[in-house]
């Protein structure tokens, strides 16, 4: 009666634990050399207990941590006075000198360390020996560097590759603060000519704290996936000096080359820089993936309004909620054209054209709507094709309902930071956007971009900004339609930028900071600076008239 039990259990352990688990080795993690997880983004299954692994460490004792960073290669910053505790999802807890797969170490960790709620603190995180990857050269652009030669003579001072910078944090409170520069997974490589070496000493990666003396508006920034990755070459020690950082804690680990999670950071800084990252061309198994290649899709930008007195009629055509709409029409292009992506808001005051108000805009009411499609090219498609029958029928009946019976503006553009999707944006209806679509002045066109940055980048210092978001327009796209074509608008010097605030309380205390230059508006011209949101008109929604197109719905 024992025996068949024992058989059971002993299958049950078989199958459970393969003899031969060769298979499986590229698929595992590694801390301090020892395996961990079958899948590196799946700690909690049961094969991939490390025993200790979720357990707070125990402090090093003050000699050993004086040693810990005094054996440090090239490291200047001194010894911080206290270790900071730095715990990642997934349960993994960094221990001083950890050796460990970037897999664990692609989210946001929580970080604590014995701080005074009275004063604000800065962490900082980044690579510490990028310098043997790369280097700021004499143009200031950066150098990626590809041999030992290239690396020699090191450095007097050598740059760091930013991580992540958080401001302003009260206490330990790290969610309260700035994030100036947006956190990205500590990737660390070294080539080899055109080739990654897999084998490089790991790469040791800090975790700063410093305290400030008083709140600060950091100049430098990167956040989302666009050029502004460019800017994370830093010198942390000069970041220090410039605001009158004091150390006071700190911890590190050494980060190898990972394997896969190594190979997706590569694949996402090549979609990010829009090039194959980092030297340029086409790594085969590693950017020559669909997800590794920018983002093709523009959005739409139409500004219109109703005709005065056809309100409903405007309303039943331009609702998602009404079948025959035309914006229907748009989304039912999926996927040739359309991604299926539409958003409508309201504008709720601005100025426009000429300085004109609101009220003097259209007939008193404009509507800014986003729509987005596959490429350029499936947005000339769009516009410039010939329209079916029903397409026809549609838009004869919303024209005459059209102020000016046509758009306002279009304007074709796509976002800096690929990361952004306008679907996510301003879903609380207490969310609102400043939206500036202007035209720059001749001559203007560097200060305006200088200062445009500048107001972005310091908005990040605000609490009462939720984001700046800046768009490339495209251009010589519209313009390639007939004369006469209804969406021929000429993007010549357009910009568009938009401000995202989380109500109207903090929307009014961030005009209070005067975060923009005194002279950045005297570098455009208004086409719609206006301000929007979700609310739409009563008409928007049904039911919806009769007309001598449509019956009335529902």
């Amino acid at each position: 009666m024992v025996t068949p039990c024992i058989s059971i259990v002993a299958i049950t352990l078989l199958l459970s634990f393969p003899l031969d688990s060769t298979a499986h080795n590229t698929k595992w993690t590694r801390i301090n050399g020892m395996r961990w997880g079958r899948y590196y983004n799946n700690p909690f299954n049961f094969h991939a207990r490390l025993p200790n692994l979720y357990r707070v460490p125990i402090p090093a004792s003050p000699s050993r941590w004086n040693q810990l960073w005094n054996e440090l290669p090239s490291w200047e910053g001194g010894v911080p006075t206290n270790q900071l505790l730095v715990e990642f999802p997934f349960g993994y807890t960094v221990k001083p000198n950890d050796t460990t797969t970037l897999g664990l170490l692609t989210q946001r960790p929580r970080l604590s360390w014995p701080a005074d709620p009275n004063k604000l603190y800065t962490v900082m995180h980044f690579d510490h020996e990028s310098s043997r990857t790369i280097r700021i050269g004499d143009d200031g652009a950066p150098q990626i560097l590809t041999s030992e030669a290239e690396r020699s003579p090191p450095q007097e001072r050598p740059q760091q590759f930013i991580m992540w910078i958080v401001t302003n944090i009260p206490g330990n409170n790290v969610h309260l603060g700035n994030e100036m520069f947006e956190y990205t997974p500590p990737l660390a490589i070294e080539l080899d000519g055109s080739e990654f070496n897999k084998d490089y000493s790991p790469h040791v990666s800090p975790y700063l704290v410093f305290e400030q003396e008083d709140r600060i508006i950091m100049e430098e920034s990167s956040r989302g996936c666009g050029p502004e990755l460019f800017g994370r070459v830093q010198r942390y020690q000069e970041l220090a000096e410039k605001y009158n950082l004091k150390l006071v804690a700190g911890n590190f680990v050494r980060v190898p080359w990972s394997a896969g999670p190594t190979e997706d950071a590569i694949c996402r800084f090549a979609k990010c820089l829009g090039f194959p990252f980092p030297l340029g061309e086409i790594v085969p198994g590693i950017t020559d993936k669909p997800e590794c290649k920018a983002r093709e899709d523009v959005m739409d930008v139409t500004l219109r309004g109703p005709t005065a007195g056809l309100e409903d009629i405007y309303g039943k055509y331009t609702s998602l909620y009404y079948p025959n709409s035309f914006l229907n029409v748009i989304r039912n292009t999926y996927p040739a054209i359309s991604t299926g992506v539409i958003r409508e808001f309201r504008a709720t005051e601005g100025e426009f054209r000429d300085g004109a108000s609101l009220a003097e805009t259209l007939d008193g009411e404009v509507n800014v709507a986003m729509l987005v499609y596959k490429n350029a090219e499936a947005a000339l498609q769009l516009f410039g094709g010939e329209p079916s029958a029903e397409a026809q029928k549609i838009l004869g009946a919303v024209l005459p309902a059209l102020a000016t019976n046509g758009d306002y503006k279009v304007l074709l553009v796509q976002p800096e930071n690929q990361d952004w999707d306008v679907n996510l944006v301003a879903r609380h209806p207490m969310n609102l956007i400043d939206v500036e679509m202007v035209k720059v002045k001749p001559g203007q066109e560097e200060q305006f971009q200088k200062l445009r940055n500048e107001y972005k980048v310091r908005s990040r210092s605000s609490n009462n900004v939720l984001d700046v978001v800046v768009f490339k327009v495209v251009r010589d796209t519209l313009e390639k339609l007939p004369a006469d074509n209804l969406f021929n608008f000429p993007a010549e010097g357009n910009e568009l930028t938009m401000t995202v605030y989380r109500d109207s309380a903090a929307r009014e205390a961030a005009l209070s900071e005067n975060l923009k230059d005194p002279g950045y508006e005297s570098t455009f011209d208004c086409i719609a600076c206006t301000l929007i949101n979700n609310q739409l008109a009563r008409t928007y929604y049904p039911p919806y008239p009769a007309d001598d197109a449509f019956p009335a719905y529902p």
